[in-house]
């Protein structure tokens, strides 16, 4: 009984100690906004979905695996930044021009425009 109690309770703290290892920092995600900057910070796995981020710095900040999906990242400072992972798609990217294709996973794809 005791060692059945054991392994329950070795299996829960690796179940926790791996769902705290892969959250963002919610200190951070509220600096971001309030404040449009989030400089080193870490929002991994974030749900920016449709956030406006126009001209936000988010220099060398960890941002695998955000969803950034839809978001207005016009004039964002990326430099440095862990992008890894993070879903772009449907997003206006930094130049204000590109919307970010379907697959733009860890990097903006853009549609190149058709030759006549």
């Amino acid at each position: 009984m005791k060692l059945r109690m054991l392994i329950v309770f070795l299996t829960l703290q690796m179940i926790i100690g791996v769902g705290m290892a892969s959250a963002f920092n919610s200190v951070d995600l509220d600096t971001l906004r309030r404040t449009n900057k989030c400089v080193g910070c870490d929002l991994k796995s974030a749900n920016l979905r449709g956030a406006y981020l126009k001209g936000a710095n988010l220099e060398n900040a960890k941002l695998k695996y955000v969803k950034f999906q839809k978001a207005y990242l016009f004039n964002v400072n990326f430099n440095g930044a862990n992008l890894k992972g993070a879903n772009l798609e449907g997003a206006l990217w930094t130049d204000g021009v590109t919307i970010c294709k379907k697959g733009s996973i860890g990097k903006c794809l853009a549609e190149l425009p058709e030759k006549e």
